[in-house]
């Protein structure tokens, strides 16, 4: 009793692709499959008219696409150029400092004790120093 309502669930898959048919040779095959339906000359008039539109589009829609593949190629391309230039240039950009310029201290400075004050020794004192103010200082003799 229950076979009598199962619907089989495996289909045929054909084992080559088929060719695909031009899109003008459709419309002819559909124009002549259903003839019955055409009844009145306006009609066949009508009916033969987009049949040859679609035979003149044949040429201009294979060479308009031909051309839009093109050009979107073209344009794909010219994006990834754009793209990779401006990551190249954030790469550069991240690590320039073109606006820093270097100030060589003495070697005479060595000598002397930090002041801490900003122009006049390029050095301070450990106890003192930290990268930032979150950062824990260094426990260092004050001298």
């Amino acid at each position: 009793c229950i076979p009598l309502f199962g619907e089989p669930v495996g289909y045929t898959v054909p084992d080559a692709i088929p060719n695909p048919q031009p899109f003008h040779e459709k419309i002819k095959n559909l124009i002549e499959d259903n003839t019955h339906f055409v009844r009145t000359d306006k009609a066949a008039a009508l009916v033969d008219a987009v049949a040859d539109r679609v035979k003149d589009t044949k040429h201009l829609a294979t060479e308009d696409l031909e051309a839009e593949i093109v050009n979107e190629n073209e344009q794909e391309q010219q994006q990834q150029q754009e793209e990779e230039a401006e990551e190249e240039q954030e790469k550069v950009s991240r690590y320039t400092r073109d606006d820093e310029q270097a100030n060589p201290w003495l070697l005479s400075h060595l000598n002397s004790e930090p002041t801490c004050k900003a122009g006049e020794a390029p050095f301070y004192r450990m106890n003192a120093f930290s990268v930032r103010e979150s950062q824990p200082r260094l426990t260092f003799p004050p001298r």
